[in-house]
């Protein structure tokens, strides 16, 4: 079962208009250190450091991608069990807003 995904946000360098990669995790703990790992690198690149890989490669369980280290734009992390618990009461709220 999926309970988590990374998503990652790219587009080579002058691109007006990107993509976004949506790695799945059955392991949220899982998905939690691939998050750190390329937010790590990501800072590290702002640095400007030296031995940084051109290429990372991110595995989940439902989903693989490559990707150059220089193309990515944003990260983001979402875990579907708190995601799920805070729509439920948008949801009640505003129940036009979501098709079921």
């Amino acid at each position: 079962m999926i309970t988590a995904e990374i998503w990652i946000t790219s587009a080579p360098w002058g691109a007006f208009s990107g993509f976004v990669h949506k790695i799945k995790f059955a392991n949220l703990l899982k998905a939690k250190d691939e998050y750190a790992r390329i937010v790590d690198l990501m800072e590290r690149r702002s640095e400007k450091a030296n031995d940084l890989p051109k290429i990372i490669q991110v595995v989940g369980d439902g989903s693989e991608m490559t990707l150059s280290l220089d193309e990515i734009r944003g990260i983001g992390l979402c875990d579907f069990a708190l995601a799920n618990g805070e729509e439920t009461g948008v949801r009640d709220a505003y129940p036009n807003l979501f098709k079921t």
